[in-house]
């Protein structure tokens, strides 16, 4: 197993099922707790989601299942022994020529459940912004550019895109006083 630290690799999502596995909120909050935590039991992750671990067992089983974190360790809290669990990557990509029926149903179910996330996310950015004075930085934005491209302009915007979020995961500061979320997202405008 690897040693416990920061997932290096990258996973490419290829199967319906890891799809399906990261649809729900409580799953998408285990998935970056365990990124900014690194390793963590479940009583771990339920103290830091302030949810009960028998609530979370669950979804750390199916995560487990679905490939996307592994076992990594033993902790021993409170006198009782529990495993540790780490990321299997540090960044998940979509197998571009995944085609089938079912897996563009489970990718499309997952992008509408990230939208509705953040779009949850952003209100409650503007919550925040509403209680700061005048002088103080917002907390949340948008912000949305339409470009017209062409085969290869479409690669580059992709490639573009994935150096951003890298760019933005190097910001991450474990003691950080907020977490803050970003979701980039593109598709065709519809005519």
């Amino acid at each position: 197993m690897n040693s416990p630290g920061r997932a290096s690799k990258k996973l490419i999502i290829r199967r319906a099922d890891q799809l399906r596995a990261m649809r729900g909120p409580v799953r998408r909050q285990l998935l970056f707790a365990l990124e900014a935590l690194q390793e963590a039991s479940i009583a771990e992750l339920a103290d830091q989601l302030q949810r009960s671990p028998e609530s979370l067992a669950y979804h750390v089983k199916a995560l487990e299942k679905a490939g996307l974190l592994k076992p990594c360790g033993v902790r021993s809290r409170g006198g009782r022994a529990g495993r540790t669990y780490q990321l299997v990557a540090a960044q998940v990509l979509v197998d571009p020529k995944q085609r089938s029926p079912r897996f563009l149903d489970a990718l499309g179910d997952l992008y509408k459940a990230s939208m509705r996330w953040a779009e949850r996310a952003l209100l409650r950015g503007l919550d925040a912004d509403r209680g700061l004075p005048a002088e103080a930085p917002r907390q949340s934005g948008l912000l949305q550019v339409q470009v017209r491209v062409n085969q290869r302009g479409l690669t580059e915007l992709r490639r573009k895109l994935l150096e951003v979020a890298d760019e933005l995961s190097q910001l991450d500061e474990p003691d950080g006083e907020m977490m803050q979320v970003v979701t980039i997202a593109f598709s065709p405008r519809p005519e």
